[in-house]
């Protein structure tokens, strides 16, 4: 099971910065999730929310006001993928505005970096995958009626919200064929049912947790 830092160690640092990818990497993460939004001088920003604290919209901001609003220099998808080729980078697109600058912007890590592309904007991974082949998978916040019929069978990675899977749904996920990948878990208690329901990676929180799950499950 994967173990993915959810836009970092938060509880040491900023999320989404360099810092908290940081801490994330030195508890021995497998990888890190992180958020991709868009300035309006084009610049692909490491951004959460769709608004800023003041209610501006991250995306009717450009780079350098979005900093000054928030009080400290927000990285960008560049900054991320040249501070580690090791990790595995799960990319979220937020905004679809964004796909076409992202596909270029990733093109040249391709290569060389481990990647997971994921949205709740299945079309933009559509796009992605189409133009550059890399590893995608869609995100979910719901629970199919019937799985058989599903658009979700199209895609090999499906990153589901915890609160809409239980066993027999991963069962029958991993029985026709997909990867799956949970986020939103919180607690020891979450962080162990999915471990024992088998997922291939949880985007947590608190990877502190996840790692005391894998450690009793070898013990």
């Amino acid at each position: 099971m994967l173990t993915i830092s959810h836009r970092g160690y938060c509880r040491e640092a900023t999320e989404n910065t360099l810092a908290a990818f940081d801490h994330a990497d030195r508890l021995g993460v497998d990888g890190i999730e992180t958020d991709i939004r868009l300035t309006t001088d084009g610049r692909l920003v490491l951004f959460h929310n769709r608004h800023v604290a003041d209610g501006q919209a991250v995306c009717k901001l450009a780079y350098a006001e979005l900093c000054d609003t928030v009080g400290f220099s927000v990285p960008t998808l560049d900054d991320a993928l040249q501070w580690s080729d090791r990790l595995l980078w799960v990319l979220e697109i937020k905004d679809f505005n964004a796909t076409e600058e992202f596909i270029v912007a990733i093109k040249p890590y391709v290569p060389s970096r481990r990647l997971l592309v994921v949205s709740f904007w299945h079309n933009a991974i559509e796009e992605v995958q189409r133009q550059l082949g890399v590893e995608c998978a869609v995100s979910v916040a719901h629970r199919p009626t019937d799985f058989q019929t599903s658009q979700l069978n199209r895609w090999h990675t499906i990153v589901w919200k915890y609160e809409f899977i239980d066993k027999e749904l991963i069962q029958e996920s991993t029985a026709n064929g997909h990867r799956n990948m949970v986020f939103n878990v919180r607690g020891l208690d979450e962080h162990r049912m999915c471990y024992e329901m088998g997922v291939d990676g949880i985007i947590t929180d608190e990877p502190d947790l996840a790692a005391a799950c894998k450690s009793s499950g070898k013990s």
